[in-house]
């Protein structure tokens, strides 16, 4: 039984490591991105909810 070094392994499929490494960097990056997106989009509903909440609130007829 013969075991491969990773390198020969990529070799075999002809990917070099720097590809693989730049490859997994963009991923990384872009997920980075779309993360933040996220986040941006969350707390802008979220103040959208607590204005909302707010104007409701002051809108009931209050009781005395």
């Amino acid at each position: 039984m013969h075991t491969y070094h990773p390198d020969q392994v990529l070799a075999l499929h002809h990917v070099h490591r720097a590809e693989l490494q730049r490859a997994v960097a963009a991923s990384r990056e872009e997920a980075v991105r779309r993360d933040r997106a996220r986040a941006v989009r969350l707390a802008a509903r979220a103040e959208r909810l607590a204005v909302r909440a707010a104007r409701r609130a002051l809108a009931r007829p209050r009781t005395a």
